[in-house]
């Protein structure tokens, strides 16, 4: 039987026999503080827009593998996730450089093959950059510059940016001049590490909450090397299907975000060391989704 077949079939017989017990909306994430803030978000707003609803947390559950394995065992409803992930760790293609290809590509595929929904692009994107410490490099801004200069750079990148499929040919594209073998480091380490002088130059995301001080300077990704990493939500249809009022709730999230809130969220909760339910709340607040 075909999973088209047995949704219709499990909602038909949902309505006949008059289903009485409501099943809970499970929100996931991965590891990042970014994630478990915009599934945060998310459950909070849903509970605040459907209060009949019963909002349930499944938060830190792994990598973009494990979360979307997750989400088609029906273990979660729902979860924030980048398209660039979506075409090239799960669809294993190469992702174009424009933004609204790479939306139409992600939503077209998680369709067609899983039965989800790409909902609410949030606003902003996550791409991978290149960041050096400000007071260096005065006259480099994109990351040929810095290729180009002469520089013996030593690196230091996240274990999840290693261990992506288009994680270090995106950066090799660039050929930098090595000093020193490329420094691996838990990503809430990278940052202490280029502070510190252990490494010249790391590799993060244009979300990361270390950008908001004037301490950093990040370098163009001038030959479009990283993906586009428009966020989003990734949603079960039959989830959508049991809740009528869930993709018009979800998308009143669309466009909320920018890439320069996002990074004050992360600064909030990594920084200021908030707790992630309380930045939540104030930015729903903030925004007026309430």
């Amino acid at each position: 039987m075909s999973r088209r077949l047995f949704i219709f079939l499990a909602a038909a017989v949902c309505v006949m026999s008059g289903c009485s017990r409501r099943q809970p909306i499970v929100v996931g994430s991965k590891d990042s503080t970014e994630q478990k803030l915009l599934a945060e978000i998310t459950a909070q707003f849903l509970e605040r827009q459907l209060p009949d609803a019963i909002v349930q947390r499944r938060f830190g559950l792994g990598d973009t593998r494990t979360v979307q394995q997750a989400l088609l065992n029906n273990e979660i409803g729902l979860y924030p996730e980048y398209t660039g992930l979506v075409v090239t760790e799960l669809l294993k293609e190469t992702a174009s450089d424009n933004p609204t290809v790479v939306l139409e590509r992600a939503r077209m595929e998680l369709k067609r093959i899983s039965l989800l929904e790409f909902l609410a692009p949030f606003g902003f994107e996550s791409r991978n950059v290149l960041v050096i410490r400000a007071g260096d490099g005065e006259k480099l801004t994109t990351a040929s510059d810095a290729a180009n200069s002469k520089m013996r750079w030593k690196v230091g990148l996240s274990y999840e940016f290693q261990n992506k499929d288009t994680g270090l040919p995106s950066l090799n594209t660039y050929r930098l001049e090595m000093g020193a073998p490329l420094r691996s480091m838990k990503a809430e380490e990278l940052f202490k590490a280029l502070g510190n002088k252990d490494v010249d130059l790391i590799v993060t995301t244009s979300t990361d909450g270390h950008l908001t001080s004037g301490d950093y300077k990040v370098l163009a990704d001038d030959q479009k090397a990283f993906p586009p990493m428009t966020a989003g939500l990734v949603v079960r249809d039959d989830v959508l299907a049991r809740e009528p009022k869930l993709q018009e709730t979800l998308n009143r999230l669309s466009n909320r975000i920018s890439v320069e809130t996002m990074r004050q969220l992360n600064a909030q909760v990594e920084i200021d060391e908030r707790k992630i339910e309380d930045v939540a709340r104030d930015f729903l607040n903030s925004a007026g989704l309430k």
